[in-house]
């Protein structure tokens, strides 16, 4: 910004651009993939159906923040969800056999 002021603001106004479409918001990806990865995990039975369950809650709330109106409830579910989901799943890979 010191050498060239008009540049940085020009920069600044690409990352605003940017950042609402990977993330802020807007959480398709993730909402995909937890869907995605919890409809595999019930059909599968490769991990407990109750967290298949929370994938599917976790997708759909992700998917949800799509609609203005429903971000504020649907955000903090998605994300405070995909962490409990993320620790649930680390735990059950770790403490599960390893298969043959």
């Amino acid at each position: 910004h010191a050498t060239d002021p008009a540049a940085a603001a020009l920069r600044w106004d690409m990352v605003q651009l940017i950042e609402p479409g990977i993330g802020g918001g807007n959480e398709i990806l993730g909402g995909l993939l937890a869907l995605l990865t919890g409809i595999a995990a019930i059909t599968a039975g490769l991990l407990p159906r109750l967290l298949g369950a929370l994938g599917l809650v976790i997708g759909i709330a992700g998917l949800l923040t799509l609609l203005p109106p429903l971000e504020p409830i649907a955000g903090p579910v998605f994300g405070l969800g995909y962490i409990a989901w993320f620790i649930w799943t680390g735990i059950t890979l770790l403490t599960s056999p390893t298969p043959e």
